[in-house]
């Protein structure tokens, strides 16, 4: 491949700060955006812990690493936290719906 312009030695790769020649043989390219995302998806992992706090941890785990196995393929990985969210949110919400007990039969105000 052959550059039209010369490359500055900071010049920013992708998103965040500058990266040194010596760092950028350090660390592949996508290495950082993995990261970032590992990062996202371990604070989904707490927010959903918090909201479902009547659940077993490992049961939002799983809801989350199965999320995250659906998207294992997805090309762009942009949104794959906020969709891992979604999808772990409506497995736990069910997986709430079924441990709640079940309401009285009957109405007690109508028993004569």
């Amino acid at each position: 491949m052959r550059l039209t312009k010369p490359v500055s030695l900071e010049e920013p790769v992708g998103f965040g700060e500058p990266v040194s020649v010596e760092e950028r043989g350090r660390e592949h390219p996508g290495t950082r955006l993995r990261r970032d995302e590992e990062d996202a998806v371990r604070d989904v992992l707490g927010r959903l812990c918090r909201a479902y706090g009547s659940l077993d941890g490992t049961t939002v785990e799983r809801a989350v690493a199965e999320a995250r196995d659906a998207f294992r393929q997805a090309r762009v990985r942009a949104f794959v936290p906020i969709l891992v969210e979604r999808r772990a949110r409506a497995a736990l919400d069910s997986a709430a719906r079924r441990s709640r007990p079940a309401p009285p039969q009957g109405d007690p105000l109508s028993a004569p």
